[in-house]
Formats: structure tokens, C-alpha cells, sequence
């Protein structure tokens, strides 16, 4: 039974590893000889696309972030999201939370069931 890690089938000579340096070079060699991939991806319908779907968004961010929808909506949002009631505008308005007690006597004074 042989090893798991078992090396002795394997050649470790130095012409062994010239040999596989030469083809290694011969084949980068050719392949440089196609050109580059950023021209290959711009000569290609599905680079160009990609290119496109990318400008699209950089363009829609420029855009949204130059009109000034995003400076005044944090106050738009606060005002949408504030609670209607009394003991939710109690919570959310002050700045640290109100008593247990607090909340429950004003739900009290309200009229309204604990």
C-alpha cells in the first residue's frame, strides 16, 4: 500500500522543471501575443454593456446626490415617522426616556386602559 503523501513517482530532475519552465513561457509568450484582456473586454458585446450599466449608475448617484432630495429628508422622515400619540411623542421627543411611572399616569390621565 502506498502512502497518501507518496513523491517517489514523480520525476525531480532539473531538466524535468526546465522543460516545464519553457512551456510555461512559451505559453504566457503566446498568449501576450492576443493583447491585452482590457481590450479584449472592450471588444467584446458584453463589456460593453457592463460599461454602460456601470456609467448608468455612477451617473443616477452623481445626480441624486447633487439634487438636494437627500439634505432635507431627514426632517421629512422625522416628521413622517414621529408616533401620533401623546405617550409616543413622549418617548421620542425628549432626550432620555421618560419614567415607567410617567407614562403610565399620563396613559392614565388620558382616559385610556393600562
Amino acid at each position: 500500500m502506498t502512502e497518501l503523501f507518496d513523491t517517489t513517482g514523480m520525476r525531480d530532475d532539473h531538466e524535468h522543471w526546465d522543460s516545464l519552465a519553457a512551456r510555461v513561457t512559451r505559453s504566457a509568450l503566446a498568449r501576450g501575443d492576443r493583447g491585452n484582456e482590457l481590450m479584449a473586454f472592450a471588444g467584446s458585446w458584453s463589456g460593453w454593456l457592463a460599461a454602460t450599466i456601470l456609467a448608468g449608475i455612477a451617473a443616477g448617484v452623481i445626480l441624486l446626490s447633487r439634487s438636494g432630495v437627500a439634505g432635507g429628508s431627514a426632517s421629512d422622515w422625522g416628521n413622517a415617522l414621529q408616533p401620533s400619540d401623546d405617550i409616543g411623542r413622549s418617548i421620542t421627543a425628549a432626550a432620555t426616556p421618560p419614567f415607567i411611572g410617567a407614562l403610565l399616569l399620563n396613559a392614565e390621565r388620558s382616559g385610556r386602559p393600562q
